[in-house]
């Protein structure tokens, strides 16, 4: 349009029309890139809402199957059955190869235990140095978050100690052959 009214010193309406037309398709690529991002963002929490109900249902189908050998383990323990045989299956009611660990707290001597907590040093430093004597003690047993260390646990058990709290037993599990 400068060119021709330059050269001419008029602009025809074929070269006004023209620059309508061009002004209009950047007008509708510029919506139009404006809508990718916003479709690609729909379909991602439409993927992420879906990816949450398959886990949902992934959680649920497993707890059925947990449910079922649940259910078998019980029977075939009530009636001393090792195995139930069908015509293209066998389910087998095995022993566990290791035992398993069972810890009661409340019982479990403190020294088996693992103790955690996070507090900057010096304000721990400060705070140890207001407490009196007796209560420093219950204080960081407050603050410290305690749990019993399997391993602390199991080394004794495994080498016949007796430890008040854990013991050591030997499950099973229902196999699908």
């Amino acid at each position: 349009m400068q060119e021709e009214r330059e050269i001419t010193g008029n602009i025809s309406d074929e070269s006004r029309q023209h620059c309508v037309q061009l002004v209009a398709e950047l007008g509708r690529k510029v919506d139009r890139i404006a809508a990718y991002p916003r479709t690609q963002q729909r379909k991602a929490s439409i993927a992420a809402e879906e990816a949450q109900r398959l886990q949902q249902r992934r959680r649920s189908d497993e707890q059925r199957v947990d449910d079922v050998k649940q259910m078998l383990t019980y029977f075939m323990r009530c009636r001393g059955l090792k195995r139930l045989e069908g015509e293209l299956n066998t389910i087998r009611l095995q022993t566990n190869s290791q035992a398993s660990l069972q810890i009661d707290d409340r019982e479990l001597p403190q020294q088996f235990c693992l103790h955690t907590g996070s507090i900057p040093h010096g304000l721990l430093k400060k705070m140890l140095e207001h407490l009196p004597d007796g209560l420093r003690a219950e204080f960081l047993q407050a603050m410290l978050n305690t749990q019993p260390n399997n391993q602390l646990v199991r080394d004794p058990l495994l080498r016949g100690e007796t430890v008040n709290g854990p013991k050591l037993e030997r499950r099973s599990h229902i196999r699908i052959e």
